[in-house]
């Protein structure tokens, strides 16, 4: 991969400028060399996200937001994602950025599990981890034996980097236990995706990730999109008290600027708006937006800030450093497709 690279480091600098056919050459020929390192350099990765994608994807030329994920999860070592991939410490990011946002209050923190207080293991708490998706634990709501407890909890303080979410592997993980937010009436989950303080897309979910929940996609000004949610029926209702949706939006495109794509989670309780977390792995890049329809709105709204990223604004090397260049030139071509087909309807 090297000699190639220093191959066309021969070529006369006008090639680098990517403009009349041996420019669009050259370019093409820095996509191919920047594929193959993926394949070559991170063979498991490559070949899991293919199997997962259900096709071949073009990681130096990501189209959707699914192989922009991936494109995320392979380039990009933005320092912030250490932070956000880091519950506690991601609050306390956002507490300095907006300290008028509330957060659910942190009753205990540990590194073990065996030390976790027997007062917290009730209803009204809930245990997690600050590191990894998925590991939140409810006293009140699951019923595990005390071992299988004391086994997943352990379990949880091992270091997290599944599928090459390289952020996650960057944090050395806790268990923490917050207090339940909400009565009887329940949770609103919102969440917003945003890019450099713009919102493409609010997601609204009831009683999410139970039999009962309910959820639809909303544009950044509130206004209903009719889409299905996977593992969700569709909401009858707006949940939301009146002001909340704006609200929000308003801490996370304060919250959201500077960075070229971030889902910011809120917790809604009547009219009171907590912090939940921020995600910098939606879905790992596996999720249901392009099959539902509401990808091209993120990839639009995502490639417009992505010189914000951190692979396009720090220095790069090598076939690297030429690769910035050549996909910096291609993100105008993509957006420009991307506009097309939204005129077209697509």
């Amino acid at each position: 991969m090297q000699l190639a690279a220093n191959a066309l480091a021969v070529y006369p600098g006008r090639l680098n400028q990517g403009t009349g056919t041996l420019g669009l050459l050259f370019d093409e020929a820095i996509f191919a060399l920047t594929n193959a390192s993926v394949w070559l350099g991170r063979p498991a990765f490559a070949l899991g996200t293919a199997i997962r994608l259900g096709r071949i994807p073009d990681f130096a030329r990501p189209r959707g937001h699914n192989e922009l994920m991936q494109w995320r999860k392979h380039f990009d070592r933005n320092p912030l994602f250490a932070t956000f991939c880091d519950k506690l410490a991601a609050r306390q990011w956002a507490e300095a950025r907006l300290p008028d946002l509330r957060s659910a209050p942190i009753m205990w923190v540990g590194t073990d599990a065996e030390a976790l207080p027997d007062e917290f293991l009730a209803d009204g708490y809930v245990v997690k981890s600050t590191s990894g998706s998925g590991r939140n634990y409810y006293p009140g709501r699951t019923r595990w034996t005390e071992a299988e407890r004391r086994r997943r909890l352990r379990r949880w303080l091992q270091p997290s980097g599944r599928l090459g979410e390289w952020g996650y592997s960057q944090v050395t993980p806790r268990l923490f236990v917050e207090q339940l937010i909400g009565g009887e009436d329940g949770i609103v989950d919102l969440t917003f995706r945003c890019h450099d303080g713009v919102i493409s897309l609010a997601f609204v979910a009831t009683h999410w990730k139970s039999g009962a929940a309910q959820a639809a996609y909303f544009t950044a000004d509130g206004q209903w999109i009719d889409q299905p949610v996977d593992g969700a029926g569709r909401l009858t209702a707006d949940p939301l008290a009146p002001g909340v949706f704006a609200r929000a939006a308003d801490y996370a495109r304060r919250l959201g600027t500077g960075i070229d794509q971030l889902r910011i989670d809120f917790i809604v309780d009547g009219e009171d708006i907590y912090l939940g977390e921020f995600t910098v792995y939606s879905a790992s890049g596996f999720g249901d937006e392009e099959r539902v329809g509401v990808g091209p709105a993120i990839e639009r709204a995502w490639l417009a800030a992505i010189d914000k990223s951190w692979f396009l604004s720090a220095p790069q090397r090598g076939l690297r450093a030429r690769y910035a260049k050549a996909f910096h030139r291609w993100v105008p071509k993509r957006l420009a497709e991307l506009g097309e087909a939204k005129a077209r309807g697509q």
